[in-house]
């Protein structure tokens, strides 16, 4: 995972995630990604917003937090963890404005 995602900014708003899926052969071992996505963010605090950009800037996005959530696909839900788990293990706590 370390290989494919990359820290870019931490704000006490949002952090903001790069991905690094270049080639099919990346896609195939982590299939949870696609090649053509740019960035992820996620915003911090109570209410959070996973905002996939795309290479050719277009977005798309979904919502969890203290008010509710967004339903998302287990395929969604399989990049939701993988990325969480990518900043937990950089010791970003997405639930305060803080790192």
């Amino acid at each position: 995972m370390e290989n494919v995602l990359e820290l870019q900014e931490v704000t006490s708003e949002q952090v903001i995630i790069k991905v690094n899926a270049n080639d099919p052969l990346t896609v195939a071992k982590n299939p949870w990604v696609s090649s053509d996505e740019a960035y992820y963010t996620i915003t911090r605090g109570r209410e959070h917003i996973f905002t996939v950009i795309k290479k050719d800037g277009k977005t798309w996005s979904f919502h969890w937090g203290y008010s509710g959530y967004t339903l998302i696909a287990e395929s969604v839900e399989q990049k939701k963890s993988k990325v969480l788990q990518f900043i937990r293990n950089n010791g970003i706590d997405i639930e305060t404005h803080s790192k």
